[in-house]
């Protein structure tokens, strides 16, 4: 794998933690195209990376999303060649 393969790895993760539930109010009254969007988004990303949507989902603490959102940076910074915009935990 590499460093752009795991930036979309961990930008899925970070994106799914951040992301509202099917059952959170967040969801009344948006538009039903951008709840679909985002319903399916989730459901593909917990196809691609199970194991890592499983821990997300037992972590009582959000180590795990902290983990995910400290690689994110990481890599983007290795990416970017620049610590001008770290951390960039833009999703």
């Amino acid at each position: 794998m590499n460093l752009q393969d795991l930036e979309k790895k961990y930008f899925d993760l970070v994106w799914y933690a951040r992301s509202n539930r099917m059952d959170d109010p967040y969801w009344l009254g948006k538009p039903t195209e951008i709840r679909n969007a985002a319903f399916e988004k989730q459901m593909i990303v917990e196809r691609e990376y199970p194991e890592e949507v499983q821990k997300l989902h037992k972590c009582e603490d959000n180590w795990e999303h902290g983990f995910n959102s400290g690689v994110l940076a990481a890599i983007r910074t290795v990416l970017d060649g620049s610590l001008d915009d770290f951390p960039n935990l833009d999703t």
